[in-house]
């Protein structure tokens, strides 16, 4: 546990732009993945705007429009194409500098950019927080006489999630268990906002005075009850994250020790080929010197 908690130094800056699969420099299938990941998630995010928008003027609720980023789940939506984008531009830049100026490795710095450490607080809270969004809509907010199975619906509610669990096993960025705090501070601001909104007299889609019935401002003991058990939640979210990274370690580590076994069983094998040749030319050379004593003293004797 302590040493889940201690301090650590900033972890080298090439582990947030790589896979720990294969090379050591970018390839192409992994820089196509984050781009198709970040676009993924750009597209999902326009087409929900378009979709919610096309919807409110359709039923000539103008003021629902500017709505939409009062949900949890879009906010969400941002996030995470936020993070995949930032993602995808620092692994093209990273695979452009070993691609063009003479395949050189990138060197890690002492200290991480600030660009990693936004891309990582980034993540951290796309990670925990799809996972949330996830739960809670599934299990308290969705109404099947509201809510439609759509593709709108499950880019929102379950594809960041899945890719953001999947991920963990294909990129190469830590994992620190300290980082749950990145998630709450969201969640607490997001928790705020609707306080503020509430006090403000906003209502959602439905016209009601609260952005989700679960936080209602107008039952503050049972809101202040829930967002403590979100925080709880994203704590735990957060660690079953770790637990994967750490898994992916396990794995790595494994990996690793076979391919080495493998080099040295093909280095042993070469080196034992090599005493064999050595061996078999010193076996002919002898043959060839008692070959030649032979003959020396057949010739002397006749």
């Amino acid at each position: 546990m302590q040493k889940m908690l201690k301090h650590s130094p900033d972890p080298p800056a090439s582990s947030f732009t790589n896979t720990w699969i294969g090379k050591d420099q970018v390839s192409y299938t992994y820089l196509t993945y984050k781009w198709m990941l970040a676009i993924l998630f750009l597209v999902g995010l326009v087409q929900s705007i378009i979709q919610n928008t096309a919807t409110s003027l359709r039923m000539e609720q103008m003021e629902n429009v500017y709505k939409y980023f009062i949900y949890l789940t879009n906010n969400g939506r941002l996030v995470a194409c936020a993070a995949t984008t930032l993602e995808a531009i620092l692994v093209t830049m990273r695979f452009a500098k070993e691609k063009f100026e003479q395949n050189v490795l990138v060197v890690d710095e002492n200290s991480l950019p600030p660009a990693m450490k936004l891309l990582w607080a980034l993540c951290n809270i796309n990670s925990s927080l799809s996972v949330m969004i996830t739960l809670v809509y599934w299990i308290t907010l969705y109404n099947p006489e509201r809510h439609y199975l759509e593709f709108e619906n499950f880019s929102g509610h379950l594809l960041i999630a899945l890719a953001n669990v999947l991920d963990v096993f294909i990129s190469d960025r830590p994992w620190w268990i300290l980082h749950a705090i990145h998630p709450i501070i969201f969640g607490g601001l997001f928790g705020i906002f609707s306080f503020i909104y509430f006090l403000a007299g906003g209502t959602n889609y439905y016209f009601e005075p609260y952005v989700y019935h679960i936080i209602d401002w107008a039952h503050p003991l049972r809101t202040l009850l829930v967002i403590g058990g979100v925080t709880v939640f994203l704590i735990v979210f957060h660690s079953f994250f770790y637990l994967l990274y750490r898994a992916r370690l396990i794995c790595s580590r494994r990996l690793r020790k076979r391919k080495e076994v493998a080099s040295n069983g093909l280095e042993n094998n070469t080196n034992q080929c090599g005493l064999l040749e050595a061996g078999t030319a010193n076996g002919e050379l002898s043959c060839w010197l008692c070959l030649g004593m032979v003959l020396f003293l057949v010739n002397r004797i006749t």
